[in-house]
């Protein structure tokens, strides 16, 4: 029997008893990409170049992993995340943040997050702030806002998720504050009871990203800029 795990496909076969011998001593087939999808992927990951453009949830965050340390594997010490993204779950998001500094430490690979379309929430404020560069296209947003979540049960319940939510909420902005040039308050008024959305000057401005792509010529980036 066959088994898909990633980009790499593993034999699995009925053992009797007796016949089984050590994981270790079984390597791994190479899988080769079937669907144009995975193929353009994979290519993709030998070059350095991880794409992700989902919610950030335990499935989506472990299949960003992946790739990450798949392009790794593959001997890349410069990758380039793209990055589209309108955030999601803060846990995954930190998780997602310890793993990359953990990853550029380590492994002595440099990761660029690129933003295309934009980024929001977690995404935004946790995920990108892990890059050892931030850049991002002259069209793309950015949005912050305060943290949200869904309550139900008991008042002392839902006063104990408020608690927990405060606190995920502050590593957040410590994140965030840590990289941009300025304040945390200032962060918290621009985002209290709202979204923030920023153009990618601004963001550059402030000091969420480090540079604004040149992907035109003068002429035809001023529409965008005068825009704001």
């Amino acid at each position: 029997m066959k088994k898909r795990l990633g980009f790499v496909q593993e034999e699995e076969e009925d053992l009797k008893v007796g016949s089984a011998v050590p994981i270790s001593t079984v390597p791994p087939i190479l899988y080769i990409p079937t669907s144009y999808g995975d193929m353009l992927r994979y290519r993709g990951l030998q070059r350095g170049t991880v794409r992700f453009n989902f919610a950030i949830d335990e499935q989506t965050s472990t299949f960003l992993q992946d790739q990450v340390d798949e392009a790794i594997a593959c001997g890349c010490k410069e990758i380039t995340l793209s990055i589209t993204s309108p955030g999601g779950s803060i846990y995954e998001a930190l998780g997602l943040f310890d793993y990359f500094h953990y990853v550029q430490r380590e492994h002595g690979v440099r990761i660029e997050g690129r933003v295309n379309g934009y980024v929001a929430s977690a995404s935004a404020m946790v995920v990108l702030q892990a890059m050892a560069h931030r850049s991002i296209y002259p069209s793309a947003r950015v949005m912050l806002h305060e943290a949200h979540f869904g309550s139900g049960g008991t008042t002392s319940a839902v006063g104990k998720q408020l608690a927990e939510v405060r606190i995920v909420q502050k590593m957040a902005f410590n994140v965030l504050s840590s990289r941009v040039n300025i304040t945390e308050a200032q962060l918290k008024r621009e985002t209290l009871n709202k979204d923030w959305w920023i153009s990618a000057q601004k963001a550059r401005d402030i000091g969420l990203v480090d540079e604004v792509l040149n992907a035109y010529a003068p002429d035809h980036l001023e529409p965008i800029v005068k825009a704001e």
